[in-house]
This record gives structure tokens, sequence and C-alpha cells, in this order.
């Protein structure tokens, strides 16, 4: 059985990197212990941005022309 990454959506991985950020700001987490965290964190915002993006195009790409509907003959 293979085990799926948890994924966020960008906004929950920006609301994460704040409350890393806050944490440290407070002195409640050493900068060292989040350092790579928020690295990837940032990563993944990046990366989910970029595939959003891409699959936006090829949405705009695979939709057909918008045609106004044809009336049935009656």
């Amino acid at each position: 059985m293979t085990r799926r990454a948890h994924v966020l959506p960008p906004a929950e991985a920006e609301d994460a990197i704040d409350r890393y950020l806050s944490a440290v700001e407070a002195g409640t987490l050493p900068e060292a212990q989040c350092a790579k965290r928020l690295e990837g964190l940032a990563a993944k915002v990046r990366d989910l941005r970029e595939r959003r993006e891409e699959l936006v195009v090829a949405g705009q790409q695979a939709s057909p022309p918008h045609r106004a509907p044809r009336r049935l003959p009656r």
C-alpha cells in the first residue's frame, strides 16, 4: 500500500507559514528548528501555484469555443 503525502491547498500552506513565523517572532519556537519546514512550505506553495496555472491553461486549451445554442426545428 502506498502512502500519499497530505497536500495542503496554497492558502492552508500560507497559514501554516504564518503560524511558524508568529511562533518564531514570539520566541516560542527557535528559528533553526523551523527553517527547513518553512522552506518546504514555501516550495509547496510555489509548486501548487504553478500547477494551478498549468491546469488553468490546459483547461482553456481544452474548452470548446462558446457557441449559442441551436434552435430545434418545430
